[in-house]
């Protein structure tokens, strides 16, 4: 049997293969952790930071509008960029209460379809904003993935 790291050396040793490789083997292991608790910090930095917004923001907002105006700043590209913004920093908010949702289900007695004890009406309130917050999260990601960039 192999011998146990120290934890202190253990979490440097992910730390490391994190910053080499993006990821470390324990979020191998559990890749919705993973998740929940990088790619909220991502969509906070890409709103935080990004000058632009898609230009399917603009024709479902703005037909025909196409983001050139002569005369100079358009009050629309303010708006749409204030839109991508905050739907940037939504995606992130529903990732985050999926996570806390999830939570919040590992750690009550759950049962499954078919179990005696089944769930309380708590938990399937809870199951119900966890399943519509990562569904929702999703949807949307799948939506928008090629205009996720600064």
């Amino acid at each position: 049997m192999g011998k146990r790291i120290p934890e202190k050396r253990y979490a440097k040793l992910m730390r490391a293969q994190r910053a080499r490789k993006g990821y470390c083997e324990d979020d191998t292991a559990d890749i919705w952790a993973w998740c929940v608790e990088v790619l909220p910090g991502i969509l906070w930095e890409l709103a935080a930071k990004t000058d632009s917004y898609p230009d399917m923001i603009a024709d479902e907002k703005f037909p025909g509008y196409d983001g050139d105006d002569a005369a100079g700043e358009d009050p629309r590209d303010e708006y749409l960029h204030r839109k991508w913004c905050d739907f940037l920093f939504y995606m992130a908010a529903l990732l985050r209460v999926a996570g806390l949702k999830a939570d919040s289900l590992a750690d009550a007695r759950v049962g499954l379809p078919g179990d005696a004890g089944g769930l309380n009406t708590d938990e399937e309130r809870s199951r119900s904003a966890y399943l519509q917050c990562k569904d929702e999260f999703f949807r949307l990601f799948e939506k928008y993935f090629e205009h996720l960039w600064y």
